[in-house]
Formats: C-alpha cells, sequence, structure tokens
C-alpha cells in the first residue's frame, strides 16, 4: 500500500506530542509499505520539494506560502497573525503543491494530522485528486482557536461569538475527509456537539514503541514527576500545593518542561528542597527520569485528547494521578490504571500520594497495573488499525 502522511511538522521539528504520533505511526506503517511524508520547512531550507531518505520511509518538505513559518510563531505582531491565519484558511500555494506531489507520488491513502500551516486546502487537494482521505485529529483546532479548550467559562464551548465564526469557517472544510479519527471518544463527542459532523468517525487509540524498563525501582524516597508545559492550564498550582503540602516529609517533586511558570518553580526550589526542576528533557536524560519516578502527576486542567505522557507514564510502571477531564478519563481508569482527581481537589491529590507514600505494596501492585495497561498502547496495536481503517476505506 502507498500511503502519503501530512503533517505540519515532523522530526527534528516538534512541538508536541502531534509530530512524536505522525513519527511512530509513520515508521511502524513503513516496515510493510511505501510511505512519502510531507511535511513543511523555513522559507530559507534548501532542497524544498526533494524526496529525501528518512530511515525507512522518505519525507518531502518545502515552506507553504505565508507571513511565516509555522514553527518560528512565536514573537510575532498582531498583524503577521492576522495575516498568517487569513492565508491559512485556505493556502492556494499548498493546494497546488499537493496536487503536483499526489499526482506523482499516486498514493493509494493520504492520512492527514494537523494541517494548520498547510491549511485544510490539503484535503481539497486530495479530493481532487480522487484518493482516499483519512485524518487524526489530535486537538480542537478546528472547532475552536483554544485547541485544548481551556476557557473562563470552564467548558469545551466558551460561548463567544469569535468561536462561533470560528467554526462556521472552519467546520465545512471536514467534509471532505472520508474517515475522522480521534484517539479519545471525548474529543469526537465535541467535535459533534460543536457541530462537526464528518461522513465517518472513529476512535483509533495512540501509541508509542515498546522499550525495555528496569521494573525494580527505589521507593525510598518516593519520588512523583510532572512533565509538560509549565503553565496554568496544565495544572501548574496543583503541583505547587503538593510541593508545599509535604514539604516535611520524604517525597520528591522532580518537573520537566518548560513555560510561562517556570520562574515561579525556580524561585520555589530556593525555599524547597524536595522540589527538583529540570527544566526541558529530552532523549535519555528523559528517559533517566522516568526510570527513577514512581508516581505521574498530570494536573492538567484544560480539556486534554489523549496525551502521549500518560502512555510513556504507563510503560515505566509509573502510578498516575490525573485530572477528571477530558479524554484522560477513557485512558486512566480509577483504582486500575491510576487515580483520578477532580480539579482543584487538591485534598484528594494528597489522599492519594499519602496513601502510597506510606504502603509500598499498593505502590508496587499498582505499578504492575500501570505497565500491563501499556499492552493496549503498543504502536503495533495502533498501526494494525490504522491499516484496517485504510483497507476498510479502499473496499468502499
Amino acid at each position: 500500500m502507498k500511503i502519503l502522511m501530512i503533517s505540519n511538522l515532523f522530526p527534528p521539528y516538534v512541538l508536541g506530542g502531534a509530530e512524536i504520533f505522525a513519527y511512530e505511526l509513520t515508521s511502524s506503517l513503513a516496515k510493510k509499505h511505501e510511505v512519502l511524508v510531507v511535511s513543511t520547512c523555513d522559507h530559507d531550507q534548501k532542497n524544498q520539494f526533494a524526496i529525501e531518505d528518512f530511515e525507512d520511509f522518505k519525507v518531502l518538505r518545502f515552506f507553504p506560502k505565508n507571513a511565516y513559518w509555522l514553527f518560528n510563531r512565536k514573537k510575532r505582531s498582531i498583524l503577521q497573525k492576522a495575516l498568517w491565519h487569513l492565508i491559512d484558511y485556505f493556502n492556494f500555494h499548498s493546494y497546488f503543491s499537493l496536487i503536483k506531489i499526489i499526482q506523482e507520488f499516486q498514493p493509494d491513502i493520504i492520512h492527514t494530522h494537523n494541517v494548520d500551516g498547510f491549511s485544510a486546502s490539503v484535503w481539497y487537494a486530495a479530493k481532487k485528486c480522487k484518493t482516499k482521505l483519512i485524518h487524526t485529529a489530535h486537538d480542537g483546532h478546528f472547532v475552536c482557536p483554544q485547541a485544548l479548550f481551556f476557557h473562563k467559562n470552564k467548558k469545551v464551548d466558551c460561548g463567544k461569538l469569535l468561536c462561533k465564526v470560528f467554526r462556521k469557517v472552519h467546520i465545512p472544510s471536514a467534509k471532505q475527509v472520508d474517515l475522522f479519527v480521534s484517539p479519545s471518544q471525548f474529543l469526537l463527542d465535541t467535535y459533534a456537539q460543536l457541530g462537526l459532523h464528518p461522513k465517518s468517525s472513529q476512535v483509533i487509540e495512540n501509541g508509542i514503541p515498546t522499550v525495555k524498563v528496569q521494573k525494580q525501582k527505589k521507593i525510598d524516597p518516593l519520588k512523583v514527576l510532572y512533565v509538560g508545559q509549565v503553565s496554568n492550564h496544565k495544572g501548574v498550582q496543583c503541583l505547587i500545593e503538593c510541593v508545599k503540602h509535604f514539604s516535611n516529609q520524604d517525597i520528591e517533586f522532580h518537573v520537566a518542561g518548560k513555560g510561562p511558570e517556570e520562574e515561579t518553580l525556580i524561585q520555589l526550589q530556593t525555599q524547597f528542597s524536595n522540589l527538583y526542576y529540570h527544566g526541558f528533557v529530552k532523549g535519555e536524560d528523559k528517559t533517566k527520569l522516568f526510570e527513577q519516578v514512581n508516581i505521574l502527576l498530570f494536573p492538567s486542567e484544560a480539556y486534554e485528547n489523549a496525551p502521549i505522557t500518560l502512555i510513556e507514564a504507563f510503560q515505566y510502571g509509573l502510578v498516575i494521578i490525573a485530572a477528571n477531564i477530558g479524554g484522560v478519563p477513557e485512558m486512566v481508569v480509577e483504582n486500575e490504571s491510576g487515580f483520578l482527581f477532580e480539579n482543584n481537589d487538591y485534598d484528594k491529590v494528597f489522599q492519594i500520594i499519602n496513601q502510597l507514600s506510606s504502603n509500598h505494596a499498593l505502590l508496587k501492585v499498582h505499578s504492575e497495573k500501570s505497565f500491563q495497561h501499556f499492552k493496549k498502547f503498543q504502536i503495533e496495536i495502533t498501526a494494525q488499525n490504522y491499516e484496517k481503517a485504510y483497507q476498510k476505506l479502499l473496499d468502499q
């Protein structure tokens, strides 16, 4: 099968879990299929439109003509951002470029991930070439400018006119998609609630490669890990309250990530000896951190879809304590694959950590449950499910 994988960003250019998943899925599919990845690059990058070898598959990158490259979007003026979004509504350069790429590669299936930067014109290009199209939704981008639905009213629908106009503009594009996939039922339901009704939809859970992990971990002292953006919408206040609450106990809190609240954590490190701020980590440093800690604290106040961080935690046998919001409860089942708490219920978090800290046997039981739960999130299973979805579309 020939698969054209389209992702606005692709390694080495990564902003979040969507790009990581697109890479892992492509790597797995390329073992059996011919895969060409199309992604973006900066305007001055050489060899644009050249097909280059990338591990077991090939990658083609080009700059969709716009005010700036998506990867370099920080510190842009309001005028630049407005112009970028106007062009990104339907980027004609992307449209005609993708038509040419599709005609030359002749894929059986086109699979898109995040398409901002290319714009939804890539979907129209697929339909122009009469190629079956599948899209994986990684967040709420097509129905809300706040892709994780983090609003003051704490609801997925903020009710603002801007969002209503945003949806009216973007939703019609989704009619080009033959199969709309999400790793969580929550996101599919939210899209439907806000007016996006694709031809067909399906839940296919995310997956990551299996790695060898060290099951035996030191418990004294108990180590709690927070991974992700250090910002309010990710629940950093919950982390801070935990650090303060357990400051006189033998419990360490390790933080990996960057964001607007990192200066707050740097200052807190000078006051609380149980807080360890590592900044942004990746590669071996990230692996070592996961190998050393016992618990993952995931207190996000946003409506997360299916965070890759949770899957990584399962693989390393971490006991997960997560906020009961968005698609997270589909992954973390109370008292089975972890523990859930309602946003701002810090006492519940304190209680769970205390319980696990004082009962090492219980901690080990839930750690083993976490290991076992990872089996359903292996990338090979995810790839097989996508292969079945591809074939079903082709048979129609």
